[in-house]
C-alpha cells in the first residue's frame, strides 16, 4: 500500500544524458551513492538510516527505513521541506524541496519504508533554509563557446 505519491520531476532535471568530454569528470556530472542516517526539520526527533542516491543529471533520491511518523495521514504527495543527514563517512548535509511517499507492509506488525525526491543537494553543513546559504568560491568553466557564433562574432575566454 503506497501512501502519498509524487507526481512532478524533481531535482537536478537537465537535458544532458552524457555530458560532453571536456566536463564528464566534473564532480557534479559523476553518479554517487551512500548511506547514512537522516531527518527533517518538521521532526527532528525521529532519525532513520537508509541510502541516498545522487544521479547526475537528475535527481537525489532517498531510501530510508521508517517514516517520520506524523505524515502517515496525507494520501498525497508528501512535502518533507528540509532534510538534514550524515552520511557514514561523517559528511553533512541538507536536501531541499523534498517530495515523497510512505510504504506500508503488513504483516505480524507494520514496516515502513520512505522514498524521497529532492532537488537541491548541498554537502558539508546542515542549512535550515536556502536564505542563509552564501557561497564564497564559484568555478565556471567555458569551451566551445565561439561554435555558437558566427563572424562577425567571437568570444575570448
Amino acid at each position: 500500500m503506497h501512501i502519498g505519491w509524487i507526481k512532478q520531476p524533481g531535482g537536478f532535471v537537465s537535458i544532458i544524458e552524457k555530458p560532453p568530454k571536456e566536463i564528464e569528470d566534473f564532480k557534479l556530472l559523476k553518479s554517487w551513492e551512500s548511506t547514512g542516517y537522516f531527518w527533517s526539520l518538521k521532526d527532528t526527533s525521529t532519525k532513520l538510516y537508509g541510502r541516498i542516491f545522487f544521479n547526475a543529471g537528475h535527481s537525489v533520491k532517498l531510501f530510508l527505513d521508517g517514516t517520520f511518523a506524523p505524515y502517515l495521514h496525507n494520501v498525497r504527495g508528501i512535502d518533507f521541506g528540509v532534510i538534514h543527514g550524515q552520511l557514514f563517512n561523517g559528511i553533512k548535509f541538507s536536501i531541499f524541496n523534498t517530495f515523497g511517499y510512505v510504504e506500508v507492509f503488513m504483516a505480524e506488525s507494520s514496516c515502513y519504508r520512505t522514498e524521497i525526491t529532492g532537488d537541491l543537494l548541498l554537502l558539508g553543513s546542515h542549512y535550515h533554509s536556502k536564505d542563509e546559504i552564501k557561497f564564497s568560491l564559484i568555478d565556471f568553466v567555458c569551451f566551445g563557446l565561439n561554435d555558437w557564433f558566427n563572424y562577425p562574432l567571437h568570444i575570448d575566454y
